[in-house]
């Protein structure tokens, strides 16, 4: 981490959002938060922040 970086708590208990393109948008969440890849399950792309 360099000197300019910052780390940021982040608290979801459940959140669903509209999107064009929810695998990439599930993707998206997942780089800039610096989590594991999302899932896909039926509808929905899982993202899981625990």
């Amino acid at each position: 981490m360099n000197t300019h970086e910052k780390k940021v708590t982040i608290e979801f208990n459940h959140l669903m959002i509209f999107a064009k393109n929810k695998q990439e948008s599930a993707s998206f969440l997942t780089e800039i938060l610096g989590l594991p890849a999302p899932k896909p399950a039926a509808f929905f792309v899982f993202v899981f922040v625990c």
